[in-house]
């Protein structure tokens, strides 16, 4: 199944497993939004994303408050 042009939510992206599978899901072709409540964690992964040649954005949210 190719990935080439579909979105990936990834909540957790920050660092550790959310992480990879990021960037892992950018190297084959997918495109990312990627969510952890660390604004520099997010920019690297986005950043790593963007390398692979993935369209990527992220943003800082703590999805375990519900205001958020």
């Amino acid at each position: 199944m190719s990935l080439k042009s579909k979105c990936a939510i990834i909540t957790g992206a920050g660092r550790g497993i959310g992480r990879q599978i990021a960037i892992d899901l950018a190297k084959q072709g997918c495109n990312i939004v990627a969510a952890s409540r660390t604004a520099s964690q997010i920019q690297e992964t986005v950043s790593k994303a963007e390398q692979s040649g993935a369209r990527a954005i992220g943003f800082t949210k703590d999805l375990s408050d519900p205001a958020n």
